[in-house]
């Protein structure tokens, strides 16, 4: 899936936000996505083909397939697990958090459904303490290191998505964060409602 995924984009650059993305291969032989953001800073991403996962990321992928979710898809949601920071690489989540994240994929999809445009990135999912630490203007306490929230860039304005995630919060549909970025979405079900604008 992660590679079905990689070959679907590789083909070229994919530009939101004030970060372009390029691919290419580290030295293991893994596919590798850099990006550069506007203050300099530079993210690796060494996402493994699905033949490359690891026993634990293998199990997690099967987990996430079990959602049954019809938008979003598990390689959607483990290439996040694989990026690098300076020299800070995030992972997966521990297997004790892994069912805290099923609501927040659930909203996710609900979104994508609701937005009625394709989901470009999930730009971030669980990040471990470590590589939530490395991450400028991160949260010492984010909802990301509970494995509650997910960063999304859909093929729309952030605004809409954020415009969407409220009428469905309204609606009951989930209790947690809001977070508008001006290159995406922020959403969490952490069980009381935030806004905020970053």
């Amino acid at each position: 899936m992660v590679k079905s995924l990689f070959g679907a984009l590789a083909g070229g650059t994919l530009a939101f936000g004030q970060t372009s993305w390029l691919f290419g291969k580290d030295e293991t032989g893994s596919k590798t996505e850099t990006s550069k953001t506007g203050e300099g800073h530079e993210e690796k991403d060494s996402t493994p083909t699905a033949a490359e996962l690891d026993k634990m990321g293998k199990e997690y992928e099967t987990f996430l397939t079990g959602l049954g979710l019809i938008f979003i898809k598990p390689a959607e949601v483990l290439m996040p697990h694989y990026k690098v920071r300076g020299k800070v690489k995030n992972s997966l989540p521990p297997r004790e958090l892994w069912t805290k994240m099923p609501p927040t994929l659930k909203v996710a999809d609900k979104l994508r459904e609701k937005l009625g445009v394709p989901l470009q990135a999930v730009i971030s999912a669980y990040r471990s303490p470590a590589y939530n630490a490395a991450c400028t203007g991160a949260a010492t306490h984010s909802q990301h290191m509970l494995n509650v929230a997910l960063d999304l860039h859909f093929d729309c304005a952030p605004s809409k998505v954020a415009e969407a995630a409220e009428a469905l919060r309204s609606q009951g549909y989930f209790k947690g964060g809001i977070g508008r970025y001006p290159g995406f979405t922020h959403i969490d079900t952490r069980g009381k409602n935030a806004d905020w604008q970053g």
